[in-house]
């Protein structure tokens, strides 16, 4: 085989022209690929009838499968765009989840802190209600027993 030019234009050599000559004349008929049209005056008419065959057979839906690999094929940057979009939305929903759970914890840490402070507060009252009791008890007990030894001293004097 020759190497065709295609910017040049190149005619067929004697030989050529002689092998084409007897393609032309032989007998062989080759078959038709299609029947004839019904109306020969029409090129563009076929007599193979697409409607019967489409009958015949049964329509089948595309997988739902074949259509998320058509769609992310197709539409790969909206694919990648969209994928990170929904991880940003994922990550934020999850770090709301986990910020709204730990103000949860720290808000009763602190109702527990505020609950034994006012428990201990309450328990220093009393602890020092007892010590203001003792107190005056024994400045009670302080005067008596005074009086008691004034007494006893001026007994012995006298």
């Amino acid at each position: 085989m020759q190497k065709i030019n295609r910017n040049s234009y190149e005619g067929k050599n004697w030989l050529e022209k002689e092998v084409y000559r007897q393609f032309l004349a032989s007998k062989i008929k080759f078959e038709k690929t299609e029947p004839d049209p019904v109306d020969p005056k029409r090129t563009n008419e076929s007599a193979f009838n697409f409607e019967d065959d489409e009958k015949d057979l049964p329509t089948s839906k595309k997988s739902i499968r074949l259509k998320i690999i058509d769609f992310f094929s197709n539409n790969w940057t909206v694919t990648i765009i969209g994928g990170i979009i929904v991880v940003m939305v994922t990550t934020t929903a999850f770090a709301y989840i986990s910020i709204a759970v730990q103000q949860g914890i720290q808000s009763k840490e602190i109702d527990n802190i505020e609950a034994n402070y006012k428990e201990m507060e309450n328990k220093n009252s009393q602890t020092q209600n007892t010590i203001n009791t003792i107190k005056e008890d024994f400045f009670v007990f302080k005067i008596g027993a005074q009086k008691d030894i004034d007494y006893i001293k001026k007994r012995l004097r006298l």
